[in-house]
């Protein structure tokens, strides 16, 4: 698993994106990218959500994951290591302050 966690600056909606790199320069020839669970916990949320995001159907660069009403305080992010690709990329996530 990886985690990231950030500090969320104010109250607000937020959009949650991950960064897919390009794969042909991190992965091995026959290793391949798949579906992983997302989960996120921050203030403003009454419990953890997980969400399944497509790996190997993102393109490179970055791709919304989903839309948060977040208030000020820690946010965090887990990347599970499961997947149904032979790998799990952890590059970058970011927050984008939405209204």
């Amino acid at each position: 698993m990886a985690l990231f966690s950030t500090e969320i600056g104010r109250d607000g909606r937020w959009r949650l994106d991950y960064h897919m790199p390009n794969t042909q320069f991190v992965m091995a020839p026959g290793k391949s990218v798949g579906s992983l669970e997302i989960t996120v916990s921050a203030n403003g949320m009454a419990e953890p959500k997980t969400l399944v995001f497509d790996a190997s159907a993102a393109e490179s660069g970055w791709s919304a994951v989903g839309t948060f009403d977040l208030r000020a305080g820690k946010a965090r992010v887990a990347l599970s290591d499961r997947t149904d690709g032979t790998h799990v990329i952890a590059d970058a996530v970011r927050w984008v302050e939405t209204d």
